[in-house]
C-alpha cells in the first residue's frame, strides 16, 4: 500500500509539473492584433482574440483586401511567464479568389508557432506557420503584433 501512495505522489507531482497551465493566473483575456499574411494569407488581417480557458484561444480576423475571415481555435503550451506554443485549427472563408486558393470558399488552415501574451495584458506578438489545405497543402506563415486588454 506504501509503494501505492508513493508511486501515485510521484505521477501526481509529475503531471504538476509539466501542465501546460500558466504558472501565472491570466487576467486579460482579450486581444486585437493585426497579422502580416497568415490564416488571413494576402498581406494582412485585423484580428479579435478570446482566451475562453488557460490554454485555449478562439480568434476571428478580417482580411479587407482579399476579403478573408479566418476563425481559427489554437491550444497553448506555456513556456513560462508570458511565452507560449501555439497550436491550432480553423477554417478561412475566401469571398473571392486569390493566387493558390483556387477560387471562392472555405479551406483549412492550421497555426504552429510562438506566441507571447503578459497575462495582465499589454505588448502581443506571434510568429507562426500557417499551411493552408486547398487541393494540397500551402505552406504559409505570419507574423502578427497587437495589444492584450
Amino acid at each position: 500500500m506504501k509503494s501505492i501512495l508513493t508511486i501515485a505522489s510521484i505521477v501526481a507531482v509529475l503531471c504538476c509539473t509539466v501542465s501546460p497551465h500558466r504558472a501565472v493566473a491570466q487576467s486579460a483575456r482579450n486581444t486585437f492584433y493585426a497579422e502580416g499574411y497568415g490564416n488571413g494569407y494576402n498581406f494582412f488581417t485585423i484580428n479579435y482574440d478570446r482566451l475562453v480557458s488557460s490554454n485555449v484561444a478562439l480568434r476571428i480576423g478580417l482580411n479587407p483586401i482579399s476579403l478573408a475571415i479566418p476563425l481559427t481555435a489554437s491550444y497553448l503550451i506555456g513556456l513560462g511567464g508570458a511565452s507560449n506554443i501555439e497550436l491550432g485549427l480553423g477554417l478561412t472563408a475566401f469571398l473571392q479568389a486569390r493566387d493558390g486558393i483556387t477560387g471562392t470558399g472555405i479551406v483549412g488552415t492550421g497555426i504552429l508557432g510562438y506566441r507571447y501574451q503578459e497575462p495582465n495584458g499589454g505588448f502581443f506578438f506571434k510568429a507562426a506557420y500557417t499551411p493552408f489545405l486547398n487541393n494540397g497543402l500551402i505552406s504559409w506563415g505570419g507574423i502578427g503584433l497587437g495589444f492584450t486588454f
